[in-house]
């Protein structure tokens, strides 16, 4: 796994008014350990960034989105992803970039299914989510939380 963490350029945000984000991003892949290894990279950015009110909240979302890549994606695939976490002073996004094109697809709401409920926990976590498609690259699903509740 490759790790990165680095603050952007010092006015990458100001345009949109979103101030200095804080960014971190990790490279995983669908080995057995990689859940766990990108939750606790979010758990341990999030302390190190000081934002602990949400921290359950975003590790639910970021192990959700990480999940879906793991198990739809990258073994079919046999690649990697990415994900990126970024902080301003009010919003916290994730987003998981993997080399699958097809669009994430909330399965239908069925209460005592096994599986299928990762995008309703995502979409009942965060403020908005969606994704984007790239012709090379395959997708990126993020996810928008507010930092304080």
């Amino acid at each position: 796994m490759t790790e990165i963490t680095c603050p952007l350029p010092a006015d990458w945000g100001l345009p949109m008014g979103l101030g200095t984000p804080l960014f971190a991003a990790l490279r995983f892949t669908d080995h057995c350990d990689a859940l766990h290894r990108v939750r606790h990279f979010t758990r341990t950015t999030l302390k190190r960034w000081n934002l602990p009110a949400r921290t359950d909240d975003i590790t639910t979302v970021v192990g959700e989105l990480a999940a879906n890549a793991c198990l739809h994606a990258l073994p079919c695939h046999r690649s990697d992803a990415w994900l990126g976490l970024t902080a301003t002073t009010t919003h916290i996004t994730c987003a998981v970039n993997d080399p699958s094109p097809q669009p994430p697809r909330p399965a239908p709401d069925v209460p005592l299914a096994e599986h299928g409920r990762g995008l309703h926990i995502v979409h009942a976590l965060s403020t908005r989510w969606g994704y984007c498609l790239h012709a090379d690259r395959g997708k990126i699903v993020w996810a928008n939380l507010r930092s304080a509740e």
